[in-house]
């Protein structure tokens, strides 16, 4: 992926006009609420913790708002694309739609989150969170010229909890009734299930033309430049091989403080290219400007070419304190031969990360041992009192040593292969199965346990072949099939696997994105983020109450229990992490001083040759 991953995205308003916060502050409610019914006027929304952004704040600290605008960004992605909606989970969408849209608020990247005004200039909700409502900027514009009014965002509502991905449609099934009160003014009404987290979905919300698509089937691929509201617009492009982006020159929300600093290029050119190999190929010739490197094997050895040597290029490796996710190797409990957990634990055993990490890593990675690293919902030794008062009612779908077995976090876990060898051996005979003549095999049926893993990238084949080496000592045969990776998304979201190469991304505050995760609803529904195949009313409780967990506090001890119960569930093989973000970049480019604590915000950098003169681009990070 290009240099704006997934699932991260953040812009915000400049010096408001005094006559805006007081339309801010003064918003009309048309139904005047319960007596004694608290109402938050606020034009900031965080999620954890307090903002740290004051309400009359100019620009972001990571932006420079004297950055001079102009030049061209060339980057690069693997694959191909086929879609310009990124919001129904149809197709392969182009990288950098996100830009496109403005949404209501929008967060920034230097706290751990929390939302400012975008389209809507203020926000009000109830203190028991029974409504929110949004209050739009009226100078808010699509790229046509057309106002974006609260009819759009009724509309937009409606087309994605009908027609959206089955990750959006579950962000917003909670809001039950839609109300565009004036032209500029709407209020969700939210179902028992809520928190302050759903009104975090409802403001990062983006707001979709409707007389654009009313004219176009929203259900399925998208190949006709859509109408935005964004920083920049397609100029151009080459069905899956290439895609232009211009600047919106008279982007109506460019003097708010969220966008001072950012969108510094005038174009932003993106080229696909077939696999990270011809990738950094061409960034050594200069045929694009930037470049992430998730490989170790080529940052230690690929970074060495003249342009390096000569200070053209720059290489740098960044701290990295964003939650990183899971990282894992996926069992699909679909198959009969993981829906055992002695099994699942038993390969699991397997893998030799210290032996992966010194000799095909560098010894640049850490073990990834929770789903929730680098937050405070890592659950540790013993359930707590609170924990286990979550998970009693549920001890009969639970194995015992949830309770009776401490968790351990270990900076740099110890591995002997012997060992591992024999435990999986136990395991594997308690499950049913036996080491004859060099194959495991069920001692029931007489056959030999044999699985496919499924992998994207060839050079994660490196990684997995001793994993399979491992395996075969104790007679169990994986084979390992590289798919290719227009195809690749498809068969793991039609849950047509064995094992995958899969991540789970989440944020320091969980919610009910949980439950396409690991929902038993969402095991039976295509498209979703369960692809384990997770059915376990534990599970199913702990994830409801993380979607209607009012406040961060009261996500902790529920995440905390669902980290213990999937890790003890050996649903995954957890892999690795990097603790830094390695970046490369021809020095044309400029980066501000002042960073993130998580990843480069590429699009608050600018070109070199646009010190002196004086234009603007755009190009929003997701």
């Amino acid at each position: 992926m290009p240099a704006y991953t997934a699932k991260v995205k953040g812009i915000l308003n400049n010096l408001l006009p005094v006559l805006l916060l007081v339309f801010l502050s003064s918003a009309v409610v048309s139904a005047p609420p319960p007596n004694n019914q608290t109402i938050i006027h606020t034009t900031r929304l965080s999620l954890v913790g307090e903002s740290s952004y004051s309400p009359d704040f100019s620009h972001f600290r990571y932006a420079n708002p004297n950055a001079p605008k102009g030049g061209t960004l060339k980057l690069a992605s693997i694959g191909t694309f086929d879609t310009f909606n990124p919001y129904n989970g149809k197709g392969r969408i182009a990288d950098g739609l996100f830009a496109l849209y403005n949404n209501l608020m929008i967060r920034s990247y230097d706290e751990p989150y929390s939302l400012y005004p975008l389209i809507a200039s203020s926000i009000e909700y109830s203190r028991d969170y029974a409504w929110v409502a949004f209050n739009l900027n009226p100078k808010a514009r699509f790229h046509d010229g057309m106002p974006i009014t609260a009819d759009d965002v009724v509309y937009t509502l409606s087309l994605l909890k009908e027609k959206g991905s089955p990750f959006i449609q579950g962000n917003y099934k909670t809001i039950e009734k839609t109300v565009a009160e004036t032209p500029h003014r709407v209020v969700f009404h939210l179902a028992e299930e809520r928190g302050i987290k759903t009104l975090a979905f409802l403001g990062y919300l983006p707001v979709l033309p409707r007389h654009f698509w009313e004219k176009h089937d929203f259900s399925t691929t998208l190949t006709t430049i859509p109408i935005g509201s964004g920083p920049v617009r397609i100029k151009s492009f080459k069905q899956g091989q290439s895609i232009v982006y211009e600047r919106v020159k008279d982007y109506w929300a460019q003097e708010l403080p969220v966008n001072k600093g950012l969108h510094n290029f005038d174009e932003v050119q993106i080229s696909y290219f077939r696999d990270s190999h011809a990738s950094l190929e061409a960034f050594r010739a200069g045929l694009y400007d930037f470049r992430y490197e998730y490989d170790p094997k080529n940052w230690h050895h690929g970074y060495h070419f003249p342009a390096v040597k000569k200070g053209q290029v720059i290489c740098e490796s960044l701290p990295f304190h964003f939650p990183p996710g899971m990282s894992a190797f996926v069992f699909n409990t679909r198959k009969p031969l993981f829906q055992n957990r002695q099994v699942r634990q038993a390969i699991a055993g397997m893998l030799n990360f210290p032996w992966i990490n010194q000799m095909l890593l560098y010894s640049g990675y850490k073990r990834t041992q929770s789903f929730f690293t680098n937050t405070g919902l890592v659950a540790t030794g013993l359930p707590t009192d609170a924990e286990k008062q979550l998970l009693r009612p549920f001890k009969n779908y639970l194995p015992s040593d949830v309770f009776t077995d401490p968790l351990t976090y270990q900076a740099t876990p110890t591995y002997s292969l012997r060992e591992q060898q024999q435990t999986a051996i136990r395991l594997l005979k308690e499950a049913g199965w036996e080491l004859r003549k060099g194959k495991m095999t069920h001692l029931k049926t007489g056959k030999p346990m044999t699985f496919t893993i499924i992998i994207e990238l060839p050079r994660a084949e490196r990684v997995v072949m001793p994993f399979k080496k491992n395996l075969a000592s104790i007679g169990i045969t994986m084979q390992v099939q590289i798919i290719d990776q227009s195809h690749y998304r498809k068969r793991v979201k039609s849950f047509d696997f064995d094992m995958a190469d899969w991540h789970f991304w989440h944020s320091e505050f969980l919610g009910a994105e949980q439950k396409n995760n690991w929902h038993s609803q969402a095991a039976s529904t295509p498209q979703s983020n369960n692809i384990i195949g997770i059915d376990n009313p534990a599970i199913d409780r702990l994830t409801e109450l993380l979607s209607t967990a009012s406040e961060y506090g009261a996500s902790v001890v529920p995440a905390q229990a669902l980290d213990r119960v999937l890790r003890q569930g050996y649903y995954v093989i957890p892999k690795w992490y990097s603790p830094t973000t390695n970046i490369a970049y021809w020095n044309h480019l400029v980066r501000p001083t002042t960073g993130t604590p998580w990843f480069p915000i590429v699009n608050a950098w600018w070109h070199r040759d646009s010190e002196e003169n004086k234009p603007a681009t755009t190009f929003l990070t997701q």
